[in-house]
């Protein structure tokens, strides 16, 4: 991301900061005030998404901005995404599968669909389109279903691109992630690390426990790997290089330790959202729920790198380089508050989007408590904090609505009880081999999904 700043101001990069600040304002707003009814909002959101996904990742990445096939798609994604807006008392009010949705309801429909899978597929690479790609021929080419009704269907109902997955992403994921990101800009970041380094820096391999620790800390507000390797990866590497570790296991550790931050509460990555959806309880019984994997999951890498450290007779970090835990929390401890806060929200029933909020509008305030966190916070520093947050949380909102599209063809052509007798009758009952499976088909559909967005000037 500085990498991009660092390029220049342009066309594009305006676009990209007025269209990801405009997106996380308008969901902080709609935390605040309650949403729109269904369709519109995740309509909006998916808006907001496609926008910046064909202004992030061009056609022609080596050009280094978009082009005018970008500039097309990124039309063609406003006017598809504006008309179940604009004919939402339409929508609303006709019987699907009955009345005739029309050629220009099902023009918009199917080029909807394909303007989803390609930004998906630019995004987070060809795994979930394509996989989306292999239900839609399944149900064009092996059963009865007319194209009209599939298309129906898949954009013109609440049963697929704008299901209740995208839904998810609309209501929960943005807030959370753009709380991240404004705990990131207010320093917790580095007070997560220096914490880390005072409380394990002195064990042998302490780099790598700081790794570990560091990691699951900033986990707990943000709920991205991606982000978490960002922050806490560039300090962590380097000092684990230098005391000896391998480069090669260096890197693996701050990549498992980061990809386990998503499963960290209180903020954890969007499969917690959908998890408390589709269950039907409280995204607060989820975090308890998650606690004990999520500490024996750091558990089990804390224990790795020691036992590593161990065997290759790896020292400690320099006196000189671990601060004292008491100083670090007297300097920054303050800025633990947001969490609190947004803990202490849930706990009295509030909903998760308006804890999340709770947290993040005191961020700021708090770092501004104290002349040390104080220093480099502006005004650009909360844009920053605003656009990063809204970015990060693209390709989550076009896996979803991917995803939308799986969904709604299982539940259309009959698939879904199709696989689940199979999928029993192959497990034989057993609740173990069932989780194996559930387990392979996850690791297949997760395969390419957490590649960053390419910058744009």
């Amino acid at each position: 991301m500085s990498e991009e700043r660092a390029s220049g101001p342009g066309p594009a990069r305006r676009a990209v900061r007025a269209i990801a600040v405009a997106m996380a304002l308008w969901h902080l707003w709609v935390a605040a005030m309650g949403p729109p009814v269904a369709m519109i909002f995740r309509a909006l959101h998916l808006l907001f998404a496609l926008l910046l996904a064909f202004l992030l990742v061009p056609a022609r990445p080596g050009r280094g901005r978009p082009g005018l096939e970008d500039l097309l798609l990124l039309l063609l994604g406003a006017v598809v995404t504006l008309y179940p807006v604009w004919t939402y008392e339409q929508l609303a009010n006709r019987i699907p599968y009955i009345d005739e949705p029309g050629r220009l309801g099902l023009a918009m429909a199917a080029l909807g669909v394909l303007l989803v899978l390609e930004a998906t597929r630019r995004l987070l690479g060809w795994a979930l389109p394509a996989t989306a790609a292999a239900f839609l021929v399944y149900a064009l080419a092996f059963t009865t279903i007319e194209p009209a009704t599939l298309l129906d269907q898949l954009y013109l109902t609440t049963e697929g691109v704008f299901g209740s997955v995208l839904g998810v992403s609309a209501a929960y994921v943005v807030v959370f992630v753009v709380f991240g990101s404004f705990m990131e800009r207010s320093g917790t970041g580095r007070l997560f690390t220096d914490f880390a380094i005072a409380a394990t820096g002195r064990s042998a391999g302490g780099p790598g426990k700081v790794a570990v620790l560091s990691s699951s800390l900033f986990g707990t507000v943000s709920g991205s790997a991606v982000a978490n390797v960002m922050v806490t990866g560039q300090i962590t590497i380097p000092l684990m290089k230098r005391t000896g570790f391998r480069p090669a296991f260096a890197a693996a550790v701050e990549a498992v330790a980061s990809t386990g931050g998503q499963i960290m509460p209180p903020v954890m990555g969007a499969a917690a959202f959908e998890v408390a959806e589709f269950v039907g309880v409280s995204y607060l019984q989820v975090t308890i729920w998650a606690l004990v994997p999520a500490l024996l999951f750091y558990l089990a890498a804390f224990a790795t790198v020691h036992l590593e450290a161990k065997r290759a007779g790896l020292a400690s970090l320099a006196e000189a380089e671990v601060p004292k835990l008491g100083t670090v929390m007297r300097e920054r401890g303050h800025l633990f508050v947001p969490i609190g806060l947004l803990l202490a929200t849930l706990l009295a029933g509030y909903s998760a989007p308006r804890a999340a909020l709770v947290g993040l509008l005191a961020c700021f305030p708090v770092a501004l408590l104290r002349r040390g966190t104080r220093e480099g916070l502006h005004w650009r520093v909360l844009l920053d904090a605003l656009e990063d947050g809204a970015r990060n949380t693209v390709p989550v909102a076009l896996a979803c609505a991917c995803a939308g599209i799986v969904i709604g063809t299982i539940a259309l052509t009959g698939l879904g009880m199709t696989l689940t007798a199979r999928l029993v009758t192959l497990a034989q009952n057993s609740l173990v081999l069932a989780l194996v499976i559930t387990m392979v088909a996850g690791i297949v559909l997760g395969m390419g999904g957490c590649r960053p967005p390419r910058p744009t000037s």
